[in-house]
């Protein structure tokens, strides 16, 4: 009988730890103690209400062999349906069902799963709620959530990398509710391509995130993997030590090792677990080049190359405490104007549509250097315009395994004529000297020099203009380089019949060339004061995107000095 006894005890607390919701609006965990004969119940309330905080209650066996919880005495257990039924002394029930989908449910139902190697069958450990904090609770339900719908998704790539792009764009949406998730009933949904069973089957476990905010733990196994709940997820050891060199906070802070598993849980939701190339979005521009930037509109605490405080990123509330100053495009009002700003949005729908809409006024108050994909959308016409002389992109960097990678998609490298020259930027124009009052150089040398600068730089851009469309690229696209080749030899022959105009002796001028026009003719070269400099170069600009006559504040950006 003893050993009955024992055995029935046992069981019932065997199938009593795990994931509980009971009928007055409580999520409850039921864990282990370091007393064998009894575990705990957190209670946690899922309404967001200033007075709801956490209780813990013990769970143990009195005596007369009656279960209590708390105040509460066990009335009922239902192993079949799930179902726990607590009475207190003065009649009040509390009811508890499990929650839905607990790990091996799937098992259970004779339905495996996709990808059984990013699973983990660790027997859960005792563990409190309350040491977690909640916003990392939330966001390991979310995770959870996301990774469930992968599974779900199974082995269709289609659908797999609408989910990426989806989830990527979510945050450009108008309505985009949670942070990280579209709601079940956003459009976004019906984008995916997949069968409107599956469709349905999604926005059910959308809808039970809720409810599973405190079941989906966040821990370390090991060094470099992450589990968030059942779901296990390997990280590289050197995107660990970039997030723990960039930690901001003291080194010691207990939230540490939590904040960088984390956020690397939350990248995570962008990987295509049918792809052997991690997501685009951890991939950046040559390292040499972005550190003669300023600021990375689009960066991660795992690729930026700026300081601390000098990159915006994905997911700002989070990623303050690994330097991030923002996100995009609430982050531009903060960017001081002329500031050297590196562009790499994400290659997806929304973001490249919202850049392209945006690249006017960014390139007004900013010195851009901007890596855009040639894809069959409507701003492709603006490439030729906007980013004249652009180069052909082959390669990114990863950061995380510290090599460059090849471009799936034909990208461009646009430079700002005024950022300072980097790794990957070759002088197109030879400087041209400000001629001052006083100088010993006479007008006819200062035009024979400038004409020997731009026939210098003609040769050299014709030399490097290719004889065929690169990267499939059509001709006429990859022709524009030879155009940009005419107009310096235009420019060349213009600047030999340039006259010096004597001003004021206390006046500096200097030769600055008028716009060159798309149809490949220079303007004549005219003499200016270097005060006038600021007017003329906006002028140049607006010219190009009639849009930009209606940018902010156009006197504040200065002039490029040659």
């Amino acid at each position: 009988m003893v050993t009955s006894a024992a055995s029935a005890r046992e069981r019932f607390l065997k199938f009593l730890r795990g994931h509980w919701l009971d009928s007055i609006g409580n999520s409850i965990i039921v864990s282990g103690c370091s007393d064998e004969c009894e575990v705990a119940a957190v209670l946690t309330p899922l309404i967001d209400h200033p007075d709801a905080r956490d209780r813990v209650l013990a769970i143990r066996q009195t005596p007369p062999r009656q279960w209590r919880c708390g105040n509460a005495t066990l009335e009922l257990a239902d192993e079949q349906q799930q179902r726990l039924v607590w009475i207190t002394e003065d009649g009040r029930r509390s009811v508890w069902s499990r929650a839905a989908n607990t790990p091996g449910q799937e098992s259970k139902n004779g339905i495996g799963p996709a990808f059984p190697w990013l699973l983990h069958n660790s027997i859960p450990e005792p563990w409190l709620p309350l040491d977690v904090p909640r916003d990392i609770l939330y966001d390991g339900a979310r995770v959870a959530a996301l990774l469930d719908i992968r599974q779900m998704i199974g082995g269709k790539n289609e659908p797999q990398e609408r989910l990426t792009h989806i989830l990527m764009d979510h945050d450009l949406h108008p309505m985009r509710g949670d942070y990280l998730i579209p709601g079940a009933e956003s459009p976004l949904w019906q984008t995916l391509p997949v069968s409107d069973a599956l469709r349905r089957s999604i926005a059910q476990r959308i809808h039970r995130i809720p409810h599973e905010a405190l079941s989906q733990r966040v821990s370390w196994s090991g060094e470099t993997e992450v589990h968030v709940g059942n779901h296990k997820i390997s990280c590289r050891a050197r995107d660990i030590q970039a997030l723990d060199a960039r930690w901001v906070l003291p080194p010691k802070d207990e939230r540490k090792p939590l904040e960088i598993a984390r956020l690397l849980a939350l990248y995570s939701v962008f990987d295509n677990p049918l792809s052997n190339r991690r997501n685009g979005v951890h991939l950046g521009l040559d390292p040499e080049l972005r550190r003669h930037c300023d600021y990375e509109l689009f960066a991660s605490p795992l690729n930026a190359v700026v300081p601390n405080g000098h990159y915006a990123s994905k997911w700002p509330h989070v990623e303050w405490r690994f330097g991030s100053i923002g996100s995009y495009p609430s982050v531009l009002q903060y960017l001081p104007v002329n500031s050297i700003v590196c562009v790499n949005p994400p290659f997806t729908e929304a973001y490249l549509s919202d850049v392209m809409a945006r690249l006017a006024e960014l390139k007004l108050r900013f010195r851009l250097r901007i890596a855009i994909p040639i894809q069959e959308m409507p701003w492709r016409k603006k490439l030729h315009s906007s980013l004249p002389s652009a180069e052909l992109l082959r390669t990114y960097y990863d950061a995380s395994s510290e090599n460059h990678t090849d471009l799936l998609h034909p990208t461009l490298l646009w430079e700002d004529p005024r950022c300072p020259l980097g790794q990957l930027q070759q002088p197109a124009v030879v400087p041209q000297p400000l001629v001052a009052i006083g100088a010993t150089a006479t007008s006819g040398s200062v035009a024979a020099a400038a004409a020997a600068a731009a026939a210098a730089a003609a040769t050299a851009a014709a030399s490097a203009t290719p004889s065929h469309a690169a990267g499939g690229l059509p001709v006429a696209e990859a022709g524009s380089a030879s155009c940009s080749s005419a107009s310096i030899m235009a420019a060349a022959t213009a600047a030999a019949s340039v006259e010096v105009v004597t001003h004021a002796a206390s006046t500096q001028q200097c030769v600055q060339p008028e716009r060159v026009s798309p149809d490949c003719e220079a303007g004549m070269l005219q003499v200016r004061p270097a005060d006038e400099l600021r007017e003329n170069t906006l002028a140049l600009d607006a010219s190009e995107w009639p849009e930009l006559s209606q940018a902010k504040d156009p006197s504040r950006r200065p002039a490029k000095m040659k």
